[in-house]
């Protein structure tokens, strides 16, 4: 029987604010604030299916058969202590298969959620809409998607209101059944990496896509 086997693995970005200097400065995990004073975190956590995923552990997906549709509901939600913050996320695909790494979701079908999460094809990061914070806006475990038409997205000011967690950024994974024997015992790694960035004193009015100080920008 073939068996498909997915690993999804989280990318912990922490990131924190503080002044010096009077300049507003961006850090990152790897730099060090000298400040003289608490500065506070960005720190995330990953979930499929409302289980957190821990690094060294990932999903597995056995007996994944052409035409399988396996429901993987990826979520980020903030850890305890985290300040308010904008979130990005990079899903990366990877076949066992050199032939296979060519193209790596010509034979996969995901169904991304683009409500709330707008690709830019320009770096190839999904960013969540809205921003996250501990005590948030909880949603419904079953909601699917934020619609902004049934749920308030700002404050009076039109400040965006934070949310306890993002919507999935995909809910499902299914290999097409046009999936020939080329496919038959290959492992199908998905790599998430998830990013973070403060979001007090950080948004422009316009698209959360153009904050600023993420990661390696």
């Amino acid at each position: 029987m073939t068996r498909r086997i997915i690993a999804v693995a989280a990318v912990i970005i922490l990131a924190a604010v503080g002044v010096v200097g009077g300049t507003l400065a961006w850090f990152t995990d790897e730099e060090t604030a000298n400040n003289q004073f608490t500065t506070g975190i960005v720190d995330v956590e990953l979930y499929e299916n409302g289980v957190k995923i821990s690094d060294d552990e990932g999903i597995t997906i056995a007996d994944f058969m052409p035409g399988d549709i396996e429901f993987k509901a990826v979520t980020v939600k903030p850890a305890a202590g985290s300040s308010v913050a904008w979130v990005r996320a990079k899903p990366e695909f990877d076949w066992q298969n050199d032939d296979l790494k060519k193209d790596p979701t010509a034979m996969l079908e995901i169904r991304y959620n683009h409500w709330n999460w707008q690709y830019n094809k320009n770096d190839g990061w999904y960013y969540f809409m809205f921003p996250i914070k501990p005590g948030g806006i909880a949603l419904s475990k079953d909601i699917e998607y934020i619609d902004p038409d049934t749920v308030a997205t700002k404050d009076a000011s039109g400040m965006y209101v934070a949310f306890s967690e993002t919507t999935p950024l995909f809910y499902s994974i299914m290999l097409k059944q046009a999936a020939g024997n080329e496919y038959a015992d290959q492992n199908l790694t998905v790599k998430i990496t998830v990013q973070a960035v403060q979001a007090d004193n950080n948004w422009d009015g316009f698209n959360p896509m153009y904050v600023q100080g993420w990661p390696n920008d």
